[in-house]
């Protein structure tokens, strides 16, 4: 069985943003250690995995 988490460490895995979009509520909100205010929104968390896809490499 294919779960929720099993989908999103594939698209991570993959880079897939459009993968992830399809996962992610509009109303999303994900908390970071780095900043005291959550990124609230698909586009808002879906830019910020773009920036972190980009960036990190494994």
């Amino acid at each position: 069985m294919t779960t929720a988490v099993d989908c999103f460490r594939a698209a991570v895995d993959r880079r897939d943003l459009d993968a992830l979009d399809d996962l992610f509520t509009e109303d999303i909100r994900l908390y970071s250690p780095v900043k005291f205010t959550p990124f609230e929104g698909r586009p808002m968390v879906l830019g910020l995995f773009g920036v972190l896809l980009r960036t990190f490499e494994d």
